[in-house]
This record gives C-alpha cells, structure tokens and sequence, in this order.
C-alpha cells in the first residue's frame, strides 16, 4: 500500500514537472532563469505559470492558458518565442514574441501570429490549408499586466484608430486597463469627447459589448445629456441586459425630445421598444 502512495505521489510531481532554461535575457551577457510549469495531467486548456528571473530586470511571474504543445524559446538577445499549439490542423496555434525594454525594465508583447484552420465555402476544413494572420502590438502592456503607454508615439486619435481596425489588425489589444490608461491621461472633456464616444462606437461594432460599456459610463459621467452616449449604450446592452436596454433607448428619446429632435432618432429605437 506504502508503495502504491509513493508512485502516486512521484506521479503528481511529475505531473506538474517545472521547465527551466537559461538565457541573457537582459542583454548584460548574464545568464538569466525562465521557469515555467504545466500541469502535464491536463495539458489541454490548462494554465501554465511563467517565472522570469533577471539580472538586471524585475522579476515577474504570470499566468497564460496552454494548449497542448507549449514551449519557450530565444529568439534572439532580448526576445523569447512562446509557442502554443493546439491538435493538428484543426485548432489554432499562436506564437508570441516578447521582447525585453531594457529602458522599463519589463517585457512587453510585440507581435503574434496566429495560425488558425482553412474553411472552405462548404464550411469543411481543409488538411494541409492554414489562414495565417499577424497582429502587432504597442508595447504598451507587459506581461505582468502592469501598462505604459508612449503618448508622444500613440495619442488619443491612435485609441480610436485601433478600437475602429480592433478584428483586422489590433485583435485583443484594448482592455479596461489600457482604455483607463488614456482616461488618466486624456481626461474627457469638449475637446476629447467625441474622440472617447467614436472609440466605443467601434468597440461595439467590433462586439466588445463590456469595453464600450466602460468608455461610455464614463462618458456619461461627465456629460449626463450626451444623446448618442444614450444611444451606442443601449445598443451595447441589447445582447446582455434587454431590461437596462430598454431604458437606455426611453432615455435617449427623452433628451432628444428635449432638444426637439424627434425627427433624428433612428427608427430602430421604436422599433425595440415595441
């Protein structure tokens, strides 16, 4: 029985086997530590916990979901490849390239590729056939989450500028975090408001219910009679809470008949109320 235990205990303990490699990932020609930990029992939709242990740099830790196939590799001084592939030709494989600012002291997401299956017009999967698609990022978001957006390099107009191209080229680059990062700097105000309602225009074209819910609270916060604020919010509600969305839209009618302009709302709000 004694035996049986000290299997099963070496087993477990393999199970969650920690990886290390050794790269000057600082650029100081020392040799730093990258650990990172899978659970080898359920490879699949697991979490894998990354350490990164530097010379010169902050030490971080953080956690990303795992496919099947999860490997770090150097690129080259100053960058790791994260490889996360998933079965075969049917799923997607993504990897990632981070590089290290040795002026923040933090590893920042560059870009990724995304390698996802081939469907033809019979929506049938084609072996061998892969769409490939690169996204580049910013560098604002390390990887420990913390931000540091280059204002000089990416001012308010590039907020709306991504949020309106988010699917074809900035996919998964904006979160609360980010948007609150430009709200700190750009307060809303006449001058960046239109700026701020445009950018959750395109995060709720682009189905970002909850993000364009956060920019346009916080619109309204500081312009409580901003109609079409009213307006792009009980859209964003429509898929997610019909009951506020509706009073949202009664809202929007409200100020616009205030302001006497029936005549501009648009036929889909009577429409929803009905």
């Amino acid at each position: 029985m004694k035996k049986l235990l000290l299997i099963f205990i070496a087993i477990i303990i393999n199970a969650s086997e920690i990886h290390q490699l050794k790269y000057d990932l600082d650029l100081d020609n020392k040799k730093d530590t990258i650990r990172y930990k899978i659970d080898e029992l359920n490879p699949r939709n697991a979490k894998v916990t990354v350490e990164i242990n530097a010379t010169r740099a902050k030490n971080i830790s953080f956690e990303m979901d795992t496919y099947v196939n999860f490997e770090i590799e150097q690129c080259n001084r100053g960058c790791i490849k994260v490889i996360n592939a998933d079965w075969g030709v049917w799923a997607d494989d993504s990897t990632k390239f981070y590089y290290y600012s040795n002026k923040r002291k933090s590893w920042f997401l560059k870009t990724e590729i995304v390698e996802s299956p081939y469907v033809d017009k019979d929506d049938m999967i084609v072996p061998g056939k892969r769409n490939r698609e690169i996204y580049h990022y910013d560098m604002s978001q390390s990887i420990d989450g913390s931000y540091n957006v280059d204002f000089d390099k990416y001012p308010l107009s590039s907020l709306e500028f991504r949020a309106k191209y988010y699917d074809d080229i900035f996919k998964n680059s904006i979160s609360k975090a980010y948007l609150q990062c430009y709200l700190d700097k750009f307060k809303i105000s006449k001058k960046t408001v239109t700026r701020y309602n445009n950018t959750a225009y395109y995060l709720l074209k682009h189905k970002n219910n909850n993000l364009a819910i956060f920019l346009l609270n916080a619109v309204l916060k500081k312009f409580p009679k901003r109609e079409v604020a009213y307006l792009n919010l009980a859209d964003a509600y429509s898929q997610i809470n019909p009951a506020k969305s509706l009073f949202f839209y009664r809202k929007y009618i409200q100020l616009m008949k205030q302001e006497h302009k029936e005549q501009k709302i648009p036929n889909r709000v009577f429409k929803a109320l009905k």
